[in-house]
């Protein structure tokens, strides 16, 4: 495995790993109130975008680390919508 290969898998898990604790801190008070969907979903595109783009440069770092994102990310979707998707949103 090449150098640069090896600093792509460092970078993917830290940039991988910086998401786990907005995913745990969601499960854990059971709310994703001050998450937008619209970040949620923008989230998801970028991250479905980049595993397109890691399969068309066959670039494991990429495809692996952004595989696992989209899980995490996933989860925190379906965790917002089971505990804030039938709170109605009042502001005031």
């Amino acid at each position: 495995m090449e150098f640069a290969e090896l600093i792509g898998f460092a970078a993917g898990a830290l940039t991988t790993l910086s998401y786990l604790p907005q995913a745990f801190r969601t499960y854990r008070t059971k709310s994703a109130h001050d998450l937008s969907w619209s970040m949620l979903v923008l989230y998801v595109a970028a991250v479905l975008f980049w595993i397109w783009y890691g399969i068309g440069i066959s670039s494991m770092p990429v495809i692996v680390s952004n595989i696992v994102l989209i899980v995490f990310v996933l989860a925190v979707c379906c965790m917002k919508f089971i505990y804030d998707g039938a709170k109605p949103n009042r502001k005031g």
